[in-house]
């Protein structure tokens, strides 16, 4: 069933979702319907995800195969082997992207990264696998060398024999100028009230998220309680007009004696 929901249209998600878990209630399963009225509404970039995970599997499964290789790459330091998979991670994102339909900006950039994620993270691959995402997925942060447009490594030092140095007597540190301590100090405020400003805008983003969606559900309630309340009037002037019609024939039999 969650299958069929994440497999549907975005947006008949919550009257589907809604459907069955009416079903699920009459069908004397309180606990079930619970359960299934609790599944979130996916995304824009999440349905993409899940409709490639559909349409598309062996597009992620490429991907996810891509970072094993990756990982195995770094793991033996193979500075060669990385930058050969960079590019062809970059052309595999890429790739993957063109296969779904003409997205905005935002939406790509989230797909984008669900992908890159895909590539980096084995847990996010097989949640993206399953076609039952609610939202976008992001690298994490210890995983950054898997995503980033080069890849270093640090060298090993060659072994050679030096003679030991004189000591000398440590150097005194050097002050540092007013001007630039001053400039440094006002860079990591701006540093961070930028991160507030980042961090207060995301929460926004969220509970603007979570307002949508309880008014889509709200507009989708709505809409079936005037479906039924339409369906109700019908029936209703249908009566009317059945009982309309047997007291005009009583009637004329009255006035006939």
């Amino acid at each position: 069933m969650v299958e069929e929901l994440y497999a549907g249209e975005p947006s008949a998600f919550i009257t589907a979702r809604n459907a069955r878990a009416r079903e699920a209630k009459t069908g004397g399963d309180p606990d079930l319907a619970e359960r299934i009225r609790a599944l979130r509404k996916p995304t824009a970039a999440a349905a993409v995800v899940n409709w490639l995970a559909r349409a598309h599997p062996e597009a992620l499964d490429e991907l996810a195969a891509l970072g094993e290789r990756l990982r195995k790459a770094h793991a033996e330091l193979d500075g060669a082997e990385l930058r050969v998979l960079t590019r062809q991670r970059h052309e595999l994102v890429a790739r993957t992207l063109r296969l779904g339909p003409s997205l905005s900006d935002p939406v790509a950039r989230d797909v984008e990264a669900t992908l890159e994620a895909v590539v980096a993270n084995p847990d996010a691959a097989e949640a993206a696998a399953e076609g039952n995402l609610t939202a976008a997925l992001q690298p994490d942060a210890g995983d950054h060398w898997l995503t980033a447009a080069t890849v270093k490594l640090p060298k090993r030092p060659k072994l050679k024999l030096v003679p030991k140095p004189v000591e000398k007597a440590p150097k005194k540190p050097r002050a540092e100028d007013p001007a630039a301590k001053q400039e440094r100090e006002r860079r990591r405020r701006e540093a961070e009230e930028l991160g507030k400003t980042r961090d207060k805008a995301h929460a926004e983003l969220t509970r603007a998220r979570r307002k949508a969606d309880r008014a889509a559900e709200a507009a989708a309630a709505l809409r079936e309680r005037l479906a039924e309340a339409e369906k109700a009037k019908a029936e209703a002037g249908r009566a009317f007009d059945a009982a309309q019609a047997v007291y005009d024939a009583a009637q004329a039999a009255v006035d006939a004696h």
